[in-house]
């Protein structure tokens, strides 16, 4: 079950949360996860990563930031997004999408 979250209340749904997770995508197309907490203005986020994801953002912008649910009643947090990282880490991303998601039923 998906809820869409306008780009307008993102900040809103993130300052709710705590660190959540940066989702790239390596050269051979596997997932490359990593916990970070997420700076956010309107519908810029934040945060600064290692070498394999400042190297997976360059090669393929698309990633993915997603936060657990904070009790079994709640819903993740999915943001579906493009970044830039500069070679020191520094990792900005432009959401495009973002939905509550929890299993239905």
């Amino acid at each position: 079950m998906s809820i869409e979250v306008q780009l307008a209340d993102l900040a809103e749904e993130v300052a709710r949360r705590q660190a959540g997770y940066l989702i790239t995508a390596q050269a051979d197309r596997r997932p490359h996860v990593m916990q970070s907490v997420f700076e956010i203005e309107n519908a810029t986020l934040r945060t600064s990563t290692g070498r394999s994801g400042t190297a997976n953002i360059q090669a393929n912008p698309l990633v993915t930031l997603m936060w657990s649910p904070t009790a079994a009643s709640d819903y993740s947090l999915i943001v579906d997004g493009e970044a830039t990282a500069s070679a020191s880490g520094e990792v900005e991303i432009e959401a495009k999408s973002a939905v509550l998601h929890r299993r239905a039923g």
